[in-house]
């Protein structure tokens, strides 16, 4: 015959039952945390929006339908969001149309220069009439003096554009390097020496600045012998 299983033995005298194992506490109450959003192109687009909009009191759908026509016309400003200012951004797409007659005669002065890619780098271009350009274009030849491809400059350095700025660089270009060179013949072959020159001049004059023209004048009195 089959034996039926042994019952359970009973807990010894005076021993406790086996507890069960203490249960997790459950976390405290409060507020969940958030997903990680990439911080992807349409979304510094978006905040764009949101800031120019706040800007100037328009609305978020007129702004985002006039940044639709500019990226239209500039597509590759789509890449460029974190250099357009709320302010030029809420400008460009108020007069879409605007910005689109000024493009072509911009591209016309430049005929060399690829304006999405310098716009890109430098928005004021945009806001400059045609005729602008221009008379810009030929005031850098005239202060780059032995530079023969200025709009070559402007491509990689679109702020060559800006008198002010390339009058006031070119002048420290020449006092730094004091060798009789033109200095568009320094430019001309690293057009970001202007920014550098640009960024050396906030700075007060040191003793670096004594020492290299120190070091002109007697390189020219070293050639004039």
């Amino acid at each position: 015959m089959c034996s039926s299983p042994p019952s359970p033995r009973p807990p010894c005298a005076g021993g406790a039952p086996p507890r069960a194992p203490p249960r997790t506490p459950p976390p405290p109450a409060g507020p969940r945390p958030q997903e990680s959003v990439a911080f992807t192109d349409d979304v510094k687009w978006q905040l764009a929006i949101r800031a120019a909009a706040a800007e100037t009191g328009a609305d978020e759908a007129s702004v985002a339908a006039g940044v639709a026509g500019v990226l239209a016309l500039l597509p590759r400003l789509r890449g460029r969001g974190g250099s357009l200012t709320q302010g030029v951004l809420a400008r460009l797409a108020a007069d879409v149309d605007g910005l689109a007659e000024r493009l072509v005669g911009i591209k016309a002065a430049l005929p060399r220069v690829d304006v999405e890619e310098a716009a890109a780098a430098w928005p004021a271009l945009l806001f400059l009439e045609p005729g602008d350009v221009a008379a810009r274009l030929s005031a850098a030849a005239g202060i780059l003096e032995g530079c023969a491809d200025v709009q070559g400059v402007v491509g990689r350095c679109p702020r060559v554009l800006d008198t002010g700025f390339l009058r006031h660089s070119a002048r420290e270009l020449t006092r730094l390097w004091g060798d009789g060179r033109p200095v568009g013949a320094l430019v001309e072959g690293s057009p970001g020496l202007l920014l550098l020159a640009e960024d050396m001049n906030k700075e007060p004059r040191n003793d670096y600045d004594d020492l290299v023209e120190e070091s002109g004048r007697v390189n020219r009195g070293a050639a004039g012998d």
